[in-house]
Formats: structure tokens, sequence, C-alpha cells
């Protein structure tokens, strides 16, 4: 069974994935606990999480895989696992060469797990509304339904998280990198044009010295709306995500425009937009002026406490015109059929599901 990625299983799962790194990093690894790393790698969803921070680690410009070694490496290669690395080591009288330890098949595997690296998962859970602490240099933040928080990087820079919102941030003296997975984020950057401030969401990447700006994720669209000063945004195929290169392709965004692109990356024009109704999320409202009944739901759907579905494309293309009170998501539902003048009806098969469809 999949673990969905918004549970506090999900983060569990990841905890455990950053414990056993550190624990492959330890050349004296006990036999009886490789024995445990392979039973727990074993299982499907311990194995996604080492992928997922792989990728987050690459993406983030600081990957240390090492090279494999040569054939006539593995070849030599005597290790059976009888013995911890270190003594192995001593017992040949050589040492690592390049930074590789020579492994039998077995430790071999291991070395494949250990070049996932954890590091961008070391700490899983945000900070509490009220907390104003710097986050670590590497650090997820994850909200649950209907919960907002405020996280402060190392920076002096601000993320004001939505619901159902996942983001990986790595922040250090030489680099400021964002993996937004999921959601929708505010982003207030410190100025500092040396280290500009690239956030990752979907196919493009966006990027700023000193400014805010809204990331709003949705399935297969991410809308960039700035409130100041301005920001770069570029498809992600054309971005080095390590020193920002290629922005030929990119646009420039001002304060009170937006812009938007789909998973290919591919751009709308620039637009003006209304910032307070973009921005009234984070004051519990979400105010919609013609949008898409489909993109609406999505919304909903990270506040809601029913998994809410659009069963047709008729409904789906319904454009909405209004304000969801984030506190009143079920009341909001229940008038929906008045809202579109009984073009759509609204069924509870259950307690957990809704469905919305257009009226014939």
């Amino acid at each position: 069974m999949n673990v969905r990625r918004d549970t506090p299983r999900w983060s569990r799962v990841r905890e455990q994935a950053a414990y056993w790194y550190m624990e492959l990093q330890n050349a004296n690894l006990s036999q009886q606990k490789l024995k445990r790393w392979q039973k727990w790698i074993a299982v499907p969803e311990n194995k996604r999480a080492f992928d997922e921070c792989e990728r987050l680690w690459v993406l983030l410009g600081a990957a240390n895989v090492p090279e494999w070694p040569s054939d006539a490496a593995v070849n030599d290669d005597t290790y059976d696992g009888s013995v911890s690395l270190a003594d192995y080591e001593k017992q040949r009288g050589r040492r690592v060469a390049s930074g590789w330890q020579r492994k039998s098949p077995i430790w071999t595997g291991v070395a494949i797990a250990a070049s996932v690296v954890i590091a961008v998962g070391i700490v899983f859970s945000p900070f509490g509304a009220n907390e104003r602490r710097p986050a670590p240099p590497f650090s997820v933040f994850e909200t649950a339904a209907a919960q907002h928080e405020n996280v402060v990087l190392i920076d002096g820079s601000q993320i004001k998280l939505g619901a159902r919102t996942a983001v990986t941030s790595n922040v250090s003296r030489d680099v400021r990198f964002i993996v937004m997975d999921r959601g929708e984020a505010l982003f207030q950057v410190s100025h500092d044009p040396k280290r500009p401030f690239r956030v990752l969401a979907g196919g493009g990447i966006i990027t700023a010295v000193g400014t805010a700006f809204n990331v709003r994720r949705l399935d297969n669209l991410v809308v960039v709306t700035v409130s100041e000063g301005t920001v770069e945004v570029a498809p992600a195929s054309t971005v080095d995500a390590r020193d920002g290169s290629a922005y030929p392709h990119g646009k420039r965004v001002t304060a009170g425009h937006e812009i938007s692109y789909d998973a290919q990356g591919r751009m709308s024009e620039v637009r003006v937009v209304n910032i307070d109704l973009t921005m009234s999320w984070r004051d519990g409202l979400l105010q919609y002026e013609s949008e898409p009944l489909n993109q609406v739901i999505q919304d909903v759907n990270r506040y809601s406490r029913k998994a809410v579905t659009i069963a047709d494309a008729d409904a789906a293309e319904l454009l909405y015109t209004g304000t969801v009170f984030e506190r009143d998501i079920d009341d909001w539902i229940a008038a929906l059929p008045e809202a579109f003048d009984g073009k759509i009806e609204v069924s509870e098969p259950d307690s957990r599901h809704v469905f919305i469809r257009s009226k014939d």
C-alpha cells in the first residue's frame, strides 16, 4: 500500500531514511545493523523516500556521489561482510583510495543507497506558527490540511506556508535554493545580490535577490505573483540550478503582475493582477475572479476535510467568481449548485468524499 505524502507516516518514513543514511556513513557498521537496513530498504515506500531525497539533493546542486569503481577494483574485492570495513581495511593493510571503499556486492548495495543523500531531510517538521528561530540550512517543511506555518530561514528570508504545502530549503553562505513540491507559499526574500534566491516549482524556476512573491502550485500549472520588487521566471530545463545561467529563455515579472507556466515550463504572458485578491489566503480567505472551477477545487482540497472531486470536464471548466471561507468549506460546497444556477449537482456518497458533476 502506498503512503500518502501529506501524512505523519510519510514524514516518519523520511526521518527513518535520514537515520539510515547517517548510519551507513559509519565504516564500523555492524552485520546486525546492516541486515536491519536491508530489511528496511526492501519496503517500497522506504526506497521511495531514498529516491526522492536523491532527486532533491541533485537539484540543490550539492550531490557528492562517488564514482563507480573500476572492473579491476571490483574483481579484486574480497570483502564478505564478516567483519567491519575498518577491520577489513586493517587486515588488508591498505587505505581507501579516492574516497571509494572497495566493496563486495552486498556492500555495493549499501553504497548505492548511501549516495542517496538525506541531508535535505534532516528536518521534517515545520516550526509552529509563532516560532521565529531560523531553520537549519537543509530543511523540509510540510503543513497539514487547513494549517498555515511561518518559517524563518538562516538568511532572514521568510516563507509563509499555506495548507498542505511542502518545501525543501537549502540556504547556506553560498546558495539559497528552495524546492516546492506542492501547495502555496509566500516568499519574503532578504536582499542579497551575491546569493540569488531560487525556487524550483514544477517546470520552472523563480529567481529573486530581495523581493516578495507568491507561488501557487496546481496539478499542471504554477502561478507566480509578485507583490514587491522583481523576479525572473524561466523553464527549469533552461536553467542551471547551481548558478542560474541560461536566463534568455525567462521572463521578468514586476510587482503587481503574475505569470503562469505548465509542467513543461511553457509560460503565459505577464499580466496585471489584483494582489489583495491573490494574497487573501493568508487571512483565511480564498478569493477568485473568473477562475476555472477545477483550479478552485484544487485549492479547496488543501483546506477541506473531505476529498472533493469534479467528475466531468463541463463542470471543471465553469468559471467561478467569489470567496471561499476556509473555515466554512462544507457550507460553500453545499451552496455550489445555487452559485452556478443549477448547472451542477453535488453528491456525498460518504462522509469523506464529495463529487461535483454537471447537470444534464
